[in-house]
């Protein structure tokens, strides 16, 4: 099988995936927006936004893998111009739905517009954009892709003088250390999984059953080695700010345990900056 084909097989069944689970994504998808998750991730937009130059009053952001919008409307509070891209038509329709419900409550405060939805595959959008941007962010999107490398590449080439790339909420690729300790991180994500299949259990056979095989496609090599990405954007000539590993679960209080008493790890977070003028 050719690279290339790997690739559209893959964008593919991401595209169907999220035709079934968009309705339901956000329940679906409890470990992005737990109590847990949404404060790391604001401790995340805190930080960058401090790394960001001083000179950038209205900073342009672009979310990459977008989904329901969750970061997207994130960001856009916070005063950045956000331009938002999936591939997945369906899982926008939602999104559009969130955001007109947020500018009807005007909770936004932000005096940006609101973010401008684009439907496209991330390697075609980013191939051809021409514009530079102050902050991008991956955040659960490198994990659908076949070719890892070249997409880290390309957004590192879409950064303008001292921007900001973001990725955040990916499965870790590493070896085990601790027996013990893995045996139980396994068993409080057995438990997990098992509280959060009951939760569940009322919504649709087609939403409690999706095959994610193909769509999770780093994860059947043991998710992403991040110290790679690194090495990517080091060639890009970016500068590493931070580099986190952490654990996420299901419910906020899985990962509150595993991270705070356990010290276990299934995902990471890469903050680089592309150095100013």
């Amino acid at each position: 099988m050719s690279v290339k084909t790997g690739a559209d097989e893959v964008l593919a069944a991401n595209i169907a995936v999220h035709r079934i689970e968009a309705p339901y994504y956000d329940v679906l998808h409890p470990e992005e927006t737990n109590f847990y998750e949404r404060s790391r991730r604001r401790r995340a937009f805190a930080f960058v936004q401090r790394l960001l130059t001083e000179g950038v009053s209205r900073p342009v952001a672009l979310d990459l893998g977008c989904g329901t919008g969750k970061v997207s409307l994130s960001l856009w509070r916070r005063g950045f111009d956000v331009f938002s891209v999936d591939v997945s038509f369906d899982m926008l329709v939602q999104f559009r739905r969130r955001l007109v419900a947020s500018v009807s409550s005007q909770r936004s405060g932000s005096a940006c517009p609101p973010p401008r939805l684009i439907c496209a595959d991330l390697f075609s959008f980013l191939s051809g954009c021409q514009a530079r941007f102050d902050l991008i962010v991956f955040c659960g999107t490198l994990h659908h892709l076949a070719d890892v490398r070249t997409a880290a590449r390309l957004a590192a080439s879409r950064l303008g003088p001292a921007g900001i790339l973001l990725i955040t909420h990916e499965p870790l690729k590493q070896p085990i250390t601790s027996r013990a300790r893995y045996a139980v991180h396994r068993a409080l994500g057995r438990l997990d999984e098992a509280l959060f299949r009951l939760r569940i259990s009322s919504l649709p056979q087609q939403a409690t059953r999706i095959d994610y095989a193909a769509a999770d496609f780093q994860r059947r090599f043991g998710g992403i080695d991040p110290y790679e990405v690194v090495e990517v954007l080091k060639q890009a000539g970016l500068v590493i700010v931070d580099l986190r590993k952490y654990c996420v679960r299901r419910f906020g209080l899985f990962s509150l345990i595993c991270n705070a008493l356990l010290g276990s790890e299934n995902t990471f977070q890469i903050i680089a900056s592309r150095p100013g003028p």
